[in-house]
């Protein structure tokens, strides 16, 4: 009887060892990740004989239609460290708007609390020729430094 006492006792004390292990590790690995935040935003480019000028002011990256004789068009993000350390900002474009997409400033570090604006531009060239239209994904990664 005291045999099978201890070996329950003795399987309960190591159910709790593996549990206390397991948490430890994965609070670990999360404080050690260097993603802090990633925010995501849709691309899209269309190309055609645009009848009318406009805007778009929707937070996506629509950057509406473009002329298929060519035509260029920007739009700014405004990315802001809200963390109270130092974090590395890296920017990358997916999918088949790649060809099309210029950015003005990629991987710097933001200082807590600064803001810096980043320019987005869609051009298209003056030989491109055919409708069509193409998007993907503008991916804002916020990395502990």
């Amino acid at each position: 009887m005291v045999e099978k006492n201890l070996n329950i006792k003795t399987v309960i004390f190591l159910v709790i060892i593996i549990f206390v292990l397991g948490m430890g590790a994965t609070l670990m690995y999360y404080g050690i990740s260097k993603i802090a935040h990633v925010q995501n935003y849709d691309v899209r480019i269309e190309t055609g004989e645009p009848k009318y000028i406009g805007f778009n002011a929707d937070p996506t990256l629509d950057f509406g239609i473009l002329p298929i004789s060519g035509g260029s068009v920007k739009k700014e993000l405004l990315i802001t460290n809200e963390y109270d350390m130092p974090i590395a900002i890296n920017i990358r474009v997916s999918g088949d708007v790649v060809p099309f997409i210029q950015i003005t400033d990629n991987d710097f570090i933001l200082n807590p609390k600064e803001s810096r604006k980043i320019k987005v531009g869609a051009h298209i060239p003056s030989d491109f020729g055919k409708i069509a239209v193409f998007t993907g994904n503008l991916k804002v990664s916020f990395l502990r430094t």
